[in-house]
């Protein structure tokens, strides 16, 4: 653990570690210090140029420079620990060298630029980049790709004001997260969902935010009402695709059971109880208890379930007079879960815009 003052060096480092130097500027007067694992990186920088840039950088300076340094000992400030390569584009935007400022970077660091940089107030410095990191993004990221970081594409979306990776990072991460023993949710990467990469501390003041639920016709009229975008907004939506799905499966037994009397046949092929075993089998051995389950209590995604029916539903091997029933809907299953997530009305749009206007895209 980091002692209180960032500008003491971390007792847990070993005191034999050579530090490894990042020179930002040659002559610097100032090293930012990261500790990660075993290993010590010395950002070297120039610390007028860190105090003019940085607000947050600009405090932790004015608390060193009054602590008492031996003659010729380094003037060190050991930051909390953040990703390096991220940490240093930071530093040489601050620093204006912005040539050596890569224009192309992935979804993941794109994510930890926009957390550094509101972490120490330098937002507004992103602007020349942030047109460029975000066409990168779009020409990189493949929004159907089922192991996107969901929270980072909700919070890259939030902070560059791009409504529809937002909206593809609440879809993606709606019916992909699972429930965990103690309530808690993760996403499909086995990560714990966290308010702060939810918008939960971002978002100038509370305001509604409806689930997203299927049919895509029926959003607003059905959608439930959630104070701030969040895991328990997230959790809400989860439980609507979830509510949805079950109830899409439910109508095909009940349309099932109406098309078929009961067993009046000889031949195990063709008997309906046999056909409905077919049909619900799939589902009962992923979770037995799935017909006696409230959506709130399934453990596995929407994304899984969905999955699990459809196998059911479009089974390449099912007797005749079951294929025929199942072709016969199979249609209705196409993109059924693909709008579900949250959904923007005209305050979060706006929200929006300004969030666009002030990151310069």
């Amino acid at each position: 653990m980091m002692a209180d003052n960032p500008s003491q060096q971390d007792a847990s480092v070993p005191s034999s570690s050579s530090p490894r130097t990042i020179a930002i500027v040659q002559d610097g007067d100032l090293r930012l210090r990261q500790v990660v694992n075993q290993d010590i990186i010395d950002f070297q920088v120039d610390s007028k140029a860190i105090s003019s840039g940085s607000p947050s950088l600009e405090r932790m300076v004015h608390e060193s420079m009054a602590e008492s340094r031996a003659p010729g000992e380094d003037f060190v400030i050991v930051l909390p620990c953040h990703s390096i390569g991220p940490l240093g584009t930071i530093l040489k935007i601050i620093h204006g060298q912005t040539d050596s400022v890569k224009r192309s970077i992935s979804l993941e660091s794109l994510k930890d630029i926009l957390l550094l940089a509101e972490t120490h107030e330098v937002s507004h410095l992103l602007r020349p980049f942030t047109r460029a990191w975000l066409e990168a993004i779009w020409k990189r990221v493949d929004m159907a790709d089922r192991q996107l970081d969901a929270q980072a594409l909700i919070y890259v979306g939030y902070q560059l004001g791009e409504e529809e990776l937002f909206l593809a990072g609440t879809h993606h991460l709606t019916i992909g997260c699972s429930l965990r023993a103690d309530g808690s949710l993760a996403d499909r990467r086995g990560n714990i969902v966290s308010d702060a990469m939810l918008c939960g501390g971002v978002w100038g003041e509370s305001r509604p935010w409806p689930a997203r639920a299927a049919p895509l016709e029926h959003l607003r009229e059905n959608s439930d009402e959630i104070d701030t975008p969040s895991t328990e907004s997230i959790l809400s939506a989860r439980i609507s695709a979830l509510k949805a799905v079950l109830q899409e499966y439910q109508e095909w037994i009940e349309d099932f059971l109406l098309e078929h009397r009961p067993c009046q046949h000889e031949v195990l092929a063709q008997c309906d109880a046999h056909l409905l075993g077919n049909f619900l089998m799939p589902m009962m051995k992923a979770d037995p208890e799935f017909l006696v389950r409230s959506a709130a209590a399934v453990s596995i995604s929407v994304e899984q379930l969905f999955d699990t029916l459809s196998t059911a539903i479009t089974q390449p091997r099912a007797p005749p007079a079951l294929s025929g029933f199942l072709q016969s809907r199979a249609a209705k299953y196409v993109g059924f879960i693909d709008g579900m997530g949250l959904f923007l009305d005209g305050e979060h749009r706006e929200e929006f815009a300004e969030q666009r206007e002030k990151m310069g895209i």
